[in-house]
């Protein structure tokens, strides 16, 4: 089981400015996901954005909490964007391998989800 205490230490022990989450992909049966993963992804960063806002009132400091989100509908219809916003002070969308981005899926993000940085590798 994880400890989101155990993300708020890695923050104080190594001076780290946030944490960035990398699921690839939550509900992707391929990699043994489930339809429970959409609510668990949600809780997840819920109970690690508290870790960091109760860190960052002990000492006064702000810390970011990113995800790399997926850009196919079949994978981002897996997460509760909406849910997800409320936490993260970024999204990055894995656009790698892609010559674009869905323009649905950036017009689909409520206004304040888009924080958004673009990666093409």
């Amino acid at each position: 089981m994880f400890s989101y205490s155990f993300s708020r230490k890695l923050v104080e022990d190594y001076n780290f400015d946030g944490i960035d989450i990398d699921w690839e992909y939550p509900g992707y049966a391929d990699h043994m996901g489930t339809p429970a993963d959409k609510e668990n992804y949600s809780l997840l960063l819920h109970d690690i954005r508290q870790e960091l806002d109760a860190l960052g009132e002990a000492n006064g400091r702000s810390y970011g909490l990113t995800a790399a989100l997926p850009c196919s509908t079949s994978n981002i219809n897996n997460i509760e964007v909406e849910t997800v916003a409320e936490y993260l002070t970024e999204f990055n969308l894995m656009t790698y391998g892609r010559s674009f981005v869905s323009m649905n899926l950036l017009q689909d993000l409520p206004c304040h989800c888009r924080r958004i940085t673009h990666s093409c590798i």
